[in-house]
C-alpha cells in the first residue's frame, strides 16, 4: 500500500497501518510541536513514532523513562543530548538511543529550529505523557514560546503518573 493510497488509520486485513492523511495528531509541549505519526493503539502497543519541532532554546528537561527505550533520528538542526553521564551534540543524520532506566534530556542551543523522529518502545505511555503536560495543537506551527520555566512540581507528579521521572540537571 503506497502512502498516496492510504487514506485512514484504519488496519487492513494484514494488519497494515495507514498514513494519517492530516499528517498525525499534535501537541504543544514546552514550546515545542510534536507529531505523532504512528501510536500504540495502530502498533499492538508495540511502539509510537513522533516528530519532534523543537525552535532555538527549548528542550526536554532531564528525566527517566523507567518502562521504555526510546531513539532519537536527527532530521535538521542541531540538539546538545544528556544521556547518562554523556553529554553529546548530534545534527542532522546523527541516531541516538536510550536506555530505559538513563537520565536524558536535549536543548536546542542554536539559532535554528531542530527537528527529530522519535522512536519509543514499548508505545503508549509516551503518547498519554505528552497528552498530560501538553495541549492539543491548533495548527502545524510551533507554539509561542512559553511564558516562563515550566511548573516544575505539575510536571514531577504528571510524569510520575507514566513512569517517568524527572530529575534535578546534572552538573558540569
Amino acid at each position: 500500500m503506497s502512502a498516496t493510497e492510504a487514506t485512514d488509520t484504519t488496519r487492513d486485513e494484514q494488519s497494515s497501518v495507514g498514513v494519517f492523511p492530516d499528517g498525525g495528531r499534535s501537541v504543544w509541549l514546552m514550546g515545542m510541536l510534536v507529531t505523532f505519526k504512528a501510536i500504540s493503539q495502530d502498533t499492538g502497543d508495540a511502539y509510537s513514532v513522533y516528530v519532534a519541532t523543537i525552535p532555538p532554546h527549548t528542550g526536554a528537561p532531564p528525566h527517566i523513562h523507567h518502562q521504555e527505550t526510546e531513539a532519537f533520528y536527527l532530521l535538521e538542526g542541531e540538539l546538545e543530548f544528556i544521556a547518562g553521564e554523556r553529554t553529546v551534540r548530534a545534527t542532522s543524520g546523527d541516531f541516538l538511543h536510550v536506555d530505559k532506566d538513563v537520565m536524558h534530556a536535549f536543548t536546542n542551543l542554536g539559532s535554528a529550529i531542530a527537528r527529530y523522529v522519535g522512536i519509543v518502545t514499548p508505545g503508549g505511555l509516551h503518547e498519554q505523557l505528552f497528552a498530560a503536560i501538553g495541549e492539543e495543537a491548533t495548527s502545524d506551527t510551533v507554539p509561542p514560546p512559553p511564558a516562563g520555566p515550566p511548573d516544575i512540581a505539575r510536571l514531577i507528579e504528571l510524569a510520575s503518573r507514566y513512569h517517568t521521572e524527572i530529575v534535578p540537571p546534572p552538573t558540569r
